[in-house]
């Protein structure tokens, strides 16, 4: 059964690794307007989790080549997929 736990995914069936990355979070989101898909050309998830450390822009979700799954911003977070907003 999903249970979400301040904004965070518990008890999924598929694995999903918590990695909150706060500063790409930004605010409350009172409602989803849309979804989002984008893609990196980074060369490795890590690679990638380690530059959204120091922007302000990322996503909720990363997943790996291999499959893997990240949460990096809170479901009750807005998280802007672009620098400067």
């Amino acid at each position: 059964m999903l249970a979400i736990f301040s904004g965070v995914i518990k008890n999924q069936p598929v694995k999903i690794v918590t990695r909150i990355i706060p500063n790409i979070e930004h605010g409350i989101l009172g409602k989803i307007n849309s979804i989002v898909i984008h893609r990196t050309a980074a060369p490795t998830a890590e690679s990638t989790l380690n530059a959204w450390k120091t922007k302000k822009s990322g996503a909720h979700f990363l997943i790996d080549k291999n499959g893997k799954i990240y949460q990096t911003a809170r479901l009750d977070k807005i998280c802007c997929h672009k620098e400067g907003k």
